[in-house]
């Protein structure tokens, strides 16, 4: 800055204000008291101390100061920011006019009208653009002032540089030229909740002007629920998250996804949001329509009689109808990603897993005949189908599958397998009868002449004895043979299960004791009438008793506590239909998983030949399956067999 020994005069326009200045020594410190001070502080009676103050004071400011000759336009005194914003010297700019700096004034008539503005209108303020030494130049805002001290007219001008605002404005320019061409809402808020900037999309979703709401709360905009959730989400954004969330405008009613994000100072302070509004009433139409879809899909998977399922592109389950569980025993929840596979018969888990796994690799269909096992044990055979759902891009997006139960088509075709079996069975037995029956009665009698003959404490006797009994063994061998091919006429008639129970445990009571067997019985009395073939009946229920008493003699060659054998009667329903159960459970070997479904088989026995023809179980199925019930069996070899014989009730004696 000048001193007091400095000059102040340098080059002007005409000698008088030359003159002028070196009459009266003027420096920033004289002329700008006399902006807003009264004539007092004007006549420098302040102290020195004042004054030091005052000079620091103008040199610390952050806008450039200078003083002007407004004749010849040259600078009379500027403070430390002009020199350092232009990147002069102080000296240099006290020998430079305001045409070396601002490119507004080309020359010294441009300034002298535009001096004359000033002075009839007192003071101006406009921007421009200032030259640096460098050559290099920046935006300005400049404000000018007309001044007379000591009667000598001075121009003051105060000169800010607006580079980082004009950046500023030129970065938001664009951004709001960006947003005013996308079809989405894009809106600034301040800190407090006032919109600062919206585009044109604010008056197509609000239904309002966006000068209507510019500077005024967002409030406004919203019903009192949305507006809480947008206040929630509002403070998250200022606490620095990005939010995405959703809302509807009162007045519009329009469904809106918003995407805020914090607004940030140079400094790294939030002092407001940012943020994209997109109208999404289309897709919330289409997930409209898709939750009225699914609505509609579920209720008729739910009523359908057959399986169904959907999967993603993956083959992990999504959904599954109540058909679908029925069958498998798994819930919704447990057949979800991959636990279906617990529903599969762990016989056919292997296969199943592979051909699923081939199709999902390979993106294409599916068929194939599996068995579900109940966690109750029930086994149902499925055909089951599965087809690939492709986008509109013809790409894989998942599959939708079906199990038809075929458990009854595929008893049929036993049943038909058996018929067959049994068809060439009582053919054979029906061409070798009359060779056998004929020579064994021959025998038969012939050896029991032989016993009538001799006395009973004689070899002979007891030999005779011996044929008589294995001829009776092959007689009822062939007899056997004979009942798959000869309807037996026996008439069907009422009786209790009970009575025939107690028939035929009076037949094998002694063999039981014999072999240390525990016998336990929970046989409710005056049981519901059944109508059957007594002799038939017997018979299934003697042959479940014999496969009992060999299965526990094989696991306990003697006397032991857990020998046991339980009968158990019920009455039960059954698609609602009144059926009685007998239930025959041993703790006896067992039977291997692999043979429990090949055990109705014809010929096929667990049994050593010589203690089985294998024909007891099926020609059993036969006998109980004609007189319209079922046998269930469940084992684990090892640990115990169970054997279900159910038989429709045709009358009860007492409500269940």
């Amino acid at each position: 800055m000048a001193t007091e020994n400095e000059s102040t005069l340098h080059k002007s326009g005409t000698q008088d204000s030359k003159e002028s200045l070196r009459r009266k020594k003027t420096s920033l410190y004289d002329v700008l008291p006399s902006l807003n001070v009264t004539e007092e502080q004007t006549g420098r009676r302040k102290t020195d101390e004042y004054l030091k103050l005052f000079q620091h004071l103008i040199n610390q400011s952050n806008d450039a100061i200078f003083i002007i000759d407004p004749e010849s336009a040259y600078f009379i005194d500027v403070n430390d920011k002009a020199c350092t914003s232009l990147e002069y010297s102080y000296k240099e700019l006290l020998s430079m006019s305001v045409m070396d700096i601002q490119q507004a004034f080309p020359d010294i008539e441009s300034w002298r009208k535009h001096v004359e503005i000033v002075r009839n209108d007192g003071c101006m303020m406009r921007e421009g653009v200032h030259k640096r030494k460098n050559g290099s130049v920046f935006p300005v805002e400049v404000s000018v002032k007309h001044v007379t001290h000591d009667r000598i007219n001075y121009i003051i001008a105060f000169s800010r540089d607006i580079s980082i605002r004009k950046k500023a404005q030129e970065d938001l320019d664009k951004y709001k030229l960006l947003f005013s061409q996308i079809n989405d809402l894009a809106y600034i808020c301040d800190a407090d909740g006032n919109l600062t900037y919206a585009n044109d999309v604010f008056e197509k979703l609000t239904g309002f002007k966006v000068s209507d709401y510019i500077g005024k709360s967002f409030a406004p905009l919203f019903d009192d629920y949305n507006l809480e959730k947008a206040m929630i989400e509002f403070g998250k954004t200022l606490n620095g998250e990005c939010t995405q969330f959703e809302l509807y405008f009162k007045n519009t009613g329009i469904p809106c996804e918003y995407n805020n994000m914090p607004l940030k100072d140079d400094k790294q302070n939030i002092i407001g949001v940012v943020g994209i509004a997109r109208d999404i009433t289309e897709r919330k139409q289409a997930e409209i329509a898709l939750k009225e879809s699914e609505a509609r899909f579920k209720t008729l998977t739910s009523l359908a009689p057959v399986g169904i399922y959907l999967a993603d592109p993956e083959g992990n389950c999504l959904y599954v109808n109540n058909a679908w569980s029925e069958m498998s025993g798994l819930s919704l929840d447990d057949a979800k990603g991959k636990g279906w596979i617990k529903g599969i018969h762990p016989q056919d888990r292997g296969q199943v897993m592979s051909m699923w796994e081939k199709m999902v690799s390979s993106g294409g269909n599916w068929g194939h005949e599996y068995r579900f096992r109940h966690s109750e044990g029930k086994i149902t055979w499925v055909l089951g189908y599965a087809k690939k759902i492709l986008n509109d891009a013809g790409e894989v997006s998942g599959y939708v599958g079906t199990n038809l139960d075929i458990t009854s088509r595929k008893q049929n075709e036993k049943r038909a397998l058996r018929a067959n079996q049994l068809a060439s069975i009582g053919e054979l037995a029906a061409g070798v009868a009359h060779e056998i029956n004929n020579p064994i009665n021959g025998i038969i009698n012939y050896a029991q002449i032989l016993e009538n003959r001799n006395d009973q404490s004689s070899k002979e006797w007891d030999i005779a004895c011996r044929i008589i009994k294995e001829g009776n063994r092959i007689a009822d061998i062939v007899s056997c043979l004979l009942s798959f091919s000869r309807e037996i006429k026996e008439e069907k008639i009422p009786v209790r299960v009970d009575v025939l129970l107690a028939m035929a445990l009076e037949l094998v009571d002694s063999q039981l004791q014999k072999d240390g067997i525990i016998l336990k019985l929970n046989i409710p009395q005056d049981m519901s009438m059944v109508s059957v073939q007594q002799q038939q009946i017997r018979q299934v229920f003697l042959n479940m008793i014999s496969n009992a008493r060999y299965a526990l003699n094989r696991k306990y060659a003697g006397v032991s506590n857990k020998k046991v054998l339980k009968i158990t009667c019920e009455e039960v329903l059954e698609n609602d239909a009144p059926f009685i159960r007998v239930i025959f459970h041993d703790n006896g070997t067992g039977i291997p998983e692999t043979e429990v479904d090949k055990i109705m088989n014809p010929f096929f026995s667990t049994k050593p030949c010589e203690h089985g023809t294998g024909l007891g179980l099926s020609i059993s199925d036969s006998i109980i399956s004609d007189h319209g019930g079922k046998i269930n069996i469940s084992s684990e070899e090892g640990m115990y067999t169970e054997v279900v014989v159910s038989l429709p009730v045709i009358e009860r004696s007492s409500p269940l």
